[in-house]
């Protein structure tokens, strides 16, 4: 067996014999490539030429982009009969393409459709631009996916049966207000105008159209202080943190953020206050829903 011959773990280590070896399948076509490849390999990875890896490159006639090529194409690719009618510019151009991509379809600007190995040089290259501005616009999409700020889910309080159920009996009582507002009318229509029976039945209607008012007034509040208690809720999820924290620690009292953060720590405490002020004071006694 001579030494080119040799498979590739029993290439020689000898300069002057891979030197040779190249420039016989230099004179070749097909394999030669990969065997090409193999070698300048051998030569870098292990240091051969003892540092002049590129004058010796120039030795043989090969530069370092072409070298870098044929050891991609060895490296990368199996030798293989679907290969050996190829060029090493296409070879580099398929080495270089993703691996699940080299075996592909892939539909080109003329609207043909063709695998690598049956394309041009000039239609690989147009095949990884392509597969480039596709990866370039599912970076910049996943970009702006990851830059959209976080979405967030409020979540029912902790007491939101309890408002559900006091909304429900408000909604209950103005639905009862309307059947005997309904009821009165009847009897007015029945009782004879200017009597005092009449006078009464209106005097009745007008007093529970105004609780009736008052109800809808309710059940308005009850969403609105539901809402606002869900967005107190979430506020002091998001700065409980800030507790715990050993920020506070950087600052000295006379520090505007410290004087900042006082404001409105203060602000906050006056609404507070006068929140406490608004609400009605005594103890809380549940009605009884008006029936007839």
């Amino acid at each position: 067996m001579n030494d080119l011959e040799k498979s590739e773990d029993q290439l020689s280590t000898d300069l002057v014999v891979i030197t040779e070896e190249i420039r016989s399948y230099q004179r070749q076509a097909g394999q030669s490539i990969w065997e090409i490849g193999k070698r300048i390999a051998q030569v870098k990875n292990n240091d051969l030429a003892h540092g002049q890896f590129m004058p010796w490159l120039e030795s043989i006639g090969m530069n370092t982009s072409v070298a870098e090529r044929f050891m991609k194409i060895a490296d990368v690719l199996e030798e293989s009969d679907t290969y050996q009618s190829l060029g090493y510019q296409a070879l580099y151009l398929i080495a270089t393409l993703p691996e699940d991509e080299r075996h592909q379809e892939h539909e080109l600007a003329s609207g043909e459709v063709k695998e690598p190995t049956d394309m041009t040089v000039r239609e690989l290259q147009e095949v990884k631009r392509q597969l480039k501005a596709a990866e370039s616009n599912n970076q910049q999409l996943q970009a702006e996916i990851d830059s959209r700020p976080e979405k967030v889910v409020e979540k029912a309080p902790a007491d939101y049966e309890d408002l559900k159920e006091i909304a429900q009996y408000a909604t209950q009582r103005e639905k009862n207000l309307n059947g005997r507002i309904d009821d009165l009318k009847q009897k007015l229509e029945d009782a004879e105008a200017d009597s005092a029976s009449a006078k009464e039945l209106q005097r009745q209607i007008d007093n529970l159209g105004n609780t009736k008012r008052k109800e809808e007034a309710k059940v308005i509040a009850i969403r609105d202080f539901a809402e606002l208690k869900t967005k107190v809720e979430t506020l002091l999820e998001m700065v409980a943190p800030v507790v715990f924290s050993a920020d506070l620690a950087q600052f000295s009292a006379n520090d505007p953020v410290i004087d900042n953060l006082s404001q409105t720590i203060g602000q906050i405490e006056q609404w507070a206050s006068e929140m406490r002020e608004l609400m009605p004071k005594g103890e809380f006694m549940e009605g009884e829903i008006v029936s007839d």
